[in-house]
């Protein structure tokens, strides 16, 4: 890929990654913050409603937000504020109508649901303060589309870690001030509020001219994003309730304990999948560009993207298989080990996911979104088919071979669409070999963890140096990579 691109991409990817890794951080210390002071089955009570609202909440938009983040480079380019303005207007306009019709939805049958859905009274007051969270979270959106379209990285990672900041500490000072169970409903409700205040002061220091702009209604216009964005609509519902739905169906299946335990394994593994989608958020622009100059830089693109995600996932996923139990006992307490299974299935899972996400956009980066939605809606039907049978009968473990098979099918759906598209198709050579390298690399933490120890820190250093060491010099024994290619690397980001 030509230095430029390669700067763009590595350097916004780079400080979205690290940023988006340090609010995912925030996440599992809210997480732990409530695993340490709720029971499991408040814990599974406040995640299953927190699961309700999110999928509900994706319903509002209809993909407008990933075209805005399409165009908007465009119209900045040629000085068409206008342009901006009027699609951003929309955007708040179709968010703001269809949440009010949802949350009036929501309200009239809160206690329906309570009783018959959640099987707990306690949750209509969590269900009432996360609705409201999710009306003030229509700004975080609004802005999060706004930064992507700018392309300012930096401020959509910070504004990320910056409200999952605030939660943590309004809802630590809440338990402290006896709140109990209703702390982290108010916490993202306070936080939602405060965010949204910080974005708007954020984006008129960026942008300007954005406000000077003058708007006017344009039914042509909206209707080429509506165009443009619905087949995105099914995509976007489908691609932030992914793992939520699972906890929908575990709610009315199962019980709060069991939907308390996926709710520990599924975060910790959506944490492989934050270097996807660092890539992606920022690929989105740059593969549409490239795409009109040289399909060519673009597969050589690619085929690096491809290449350096499974080299840095591939371990870290085997990794979370094999401490599983370590890490869940760490962080949540014993009586969440009924999860370690799980979260071992999420993980490897996590690996063909990434792959099948960044095809996705880039897909939609050269205009394709009809088959961004394909790959995504495809992923997640042929999860939600598989949990409706095997949740009943075998639960979270059900649930997670549910992700692991669709994602598997997905992975190698993308490459089908990728080489009818753009011609491009993933090395089955690079990935035997990827794989290999990483089950020898498993074999040997597995044996080194029969080697005394004087406590669990000194296990782990050493088989962080070990298998470091080891992997980093697999990498270029199977010429996965040379140091020629870093060089050249080096050069470009640099």
């Amino acid at each position: 890929m030509h230095m430029n691109y390669t700067k763009s991409l590595v350097r916004g990817s780079g400080i979205v990654f690290v940023v988006t890794i340090l609010a995912a951080i925030l996440g599992y210390i809210l997480r732990i913050l409530l695993a340490r002071n709720l029971t499991i089955e408040e814990y599974g009570l406040f995640y299953a409603v927190f699961a309700f609202v999110n999928v509900i909440a994706s319903f509002r938009g209809f993909g407008v937000g990933q075209a805005l983040i399409k165009y908007i480079p465009e119209f900045k380019l040629n000085k068409k504020y206008s342009l901006i303005k009027k699609g951003v207007v929309y955007y708040f306009s179709l968010q703001f109508i269809s949440f009010i019709i949802m949350i009036g939805v929501i309200f009239l049958f809160a206690d329906k649901l309570a009783v018959n859905y959640f099987k707990d009274l306690t949750s209509v007051n969590i269900l009432l303060l996360l609705v409201l969270a999710s009306t003030f979270a229509i700004f975080e959106s609004l802005f999060h589309v706004l930064f992507l379209g700018y392309k300012k990285s930096g401020h959509y990672a910070f504004t990320t870690f910056f409200q999952m900041l605030l939660v943590v500490i309004v809802t630590f000072i809440l338990f402290r001030v006896g709140a109990g169970y209703l702390a982290p409903a108010y916490g993202y409700l306070i936080a939602s509020i405060i965010s949204g205040m910080i974005y708007y002061l954020l984006f008129r220091r960026i942008s300007p001219q954005f406000f000077k702009a003058k708007f006017s209604f344009d039914f042509k216009f909206f209707k080429k994003l509506t165009l443009f964005g619905l087949p995105l609509t099914a995509s976007a519902i489908i691609g932030s309730s992914i793992g939520q739905l699972d906890i929908l169906i575990l709610t009315y299946f199962t019980d709060l304990k069991e939907v308390a335990l996926y709710s520990i394994a599924l975060p910790i593994s959506m944490l492989l999948r934050q270097l996807s989608k660092s890539i992606s958020l920022i690929i989105i622009p740059i593969s549409s560009e490239i795409y009109m100059k040289n399909k060519e830089l673009l597969i050589e693109g690619i085929k690096n993207i491809h290449k350096y995600v499974l080299i840095a996932i591939i371990p870290i996923a085997l990794v979370m298989a094999i401490f599983a139990p370590l890490i869940i006992s760490i962080f949540f307490g014993d009586k969440y080990l009924g999860a370690v299974w799980t979260l071992r299935i999420l993980a490897i899972s996590a690996i063909f996911y990434s792959i099948a996400y960044v095809n996705a956009n880039i897909l939609l980066g050269i205009g394709r979104p009809g088959l961004n939605a394909r790959i995504m809606v495809g992923l997640s039907l042929i999860a939600l088919v598989l949990d409706l049978f095997l949740i009943p009968f075998y639960g979270i473990i059900g649930a997670a071979f549910g992700v692991l098979i669709a994602s598997f099918v997905m992975f190698f759906v993308s490459l089908v669409y990728m080489k009818k598209n753009i011609n491009y198709i993933l090395s089955i050579d690079l990935f035997m070999r990827l794989f290999v390298l990483g089950g020898l690399f498993l074999v040997l933490i597995s044996l080194l963890r029969y080697l005394p120890f004087v406590n669990i820190w000194a296990e782990i250093f050493v088989l962080a140096i070990f298998g470091g060491l080891f992997y980093s010099f697999g990498l270029f024994l199977f010429k996965i990579i040379s140091i020629d290619e870093i060089k050249i690397l080096i050069k470009r980001i640099f």
